[in-house]
């Protein structure tokens, strides 16, 4: 039922079932990488999250890459305890 999605636990789920699914795809787009891998496909797939593939490819600068950025910065603000 799509009124299901109003629901927190359904919507997280599927939030985070098309979050990694970008993370796949943006993990298969950067080849080659050694150094800050997970640093590059985390930032491209969230640029994705917030705005689609189209224009966050690493073939130029991310769209989303502001978006991507200020995610992060809370992320690391959560994850040490801010």
């Amino acid at each position: 039922e799509p009124w299901a999605l109003f629901s927190p636990k359904v919507s997280l789920h599927y939030g985070c079932a098309h979050l990694a699914s970008l993370f796949a795809w943006a993990k298969s787009q950067y080849t080659g990488l050694s150094m800050n891998e997970t640093a590059v496909v985390r930032r491209s797939a969230l640029a994705c999250y917030n705005g689609g593939k189209k224009g966050n490819a690493p073939d130029g600068p991310l769209r989303n890459g502001t978006y991507a950025d200020q995610v992060l910065v809370r992320y690391r603000r959560i994850k040490d305890g801010q």
